[in-house]
Order: structure tokens, then C-alpha cells, then sequence
């Protein structure tokens, strides 16, 4: 019965350090992303909250390109975990 969930999930700041086309002629773009996060947590039998601030990671989003404009075809490298 113990768990994890995540409440809150706020973006503080997002730098791009990269933009290029790929060799299929999609927009790939790399962020550094500083985040805070809220979860909430059993504890026995008690819910707990624990707040986490100044996170970051690398995240690259990769856009496709047609005449309506701009589709998300795939993200990577998010992983990261909340506890």
C-alpha cells in the first residue's frame, strides 16, 4: 500500500542549447530544464508530502514539419524519477 504520487511539477527555467535538423528533416531541440516538484507519500498510515526544488535535467523534443506547422514526433532522455 505504499505509493508515490506526484502533486505538483513546475518548470523554474528552460535554456536551449541546441536546435538542428535531423536526417529525416525533423526539428530536433535540446533544453536544460529546472524544476521543482511536489509528491505525496504513505508513511504507515499517514499521507506525507515532500517537496523537492531546483531539480534539472536534459530533455531533447524532436518536431516534425508539414504545411499546418510544427507536430511532436518524439522526446527524449526525460528520465528521471519522483521520490
Amino acid at each position: 500500500d505504499n505509493y508515490y504520487k506526484l502533486t505538483k511539477f513546475s518548470i523554474n527555467d528552460l535554456s536551449i542549447y541546441n536546435i538542428r535538423l535531423d536526417d529525416d528533416g525533423n526539428l530536433e531541440a535540446e533544453f536544460k530544464i529546472t524544476y521543482d516538484y511536489t509528491i505525496e507519500y504513505k508513511s504507515g498510515d499517514e499521507t506525507k508530502t515532500k517537496d523537492k526544488t531546483n531539480n534539472s535535467t536534459w530533455m531533447t523534443i524532436v518536431l516534425g514539419i508539414d504545411k499546418d506547422g510544427y507536430y511532436l514526433v518524439n522526446t527524449k532522455t526525460l528520465k528521471t524519477y519522483f521520490y
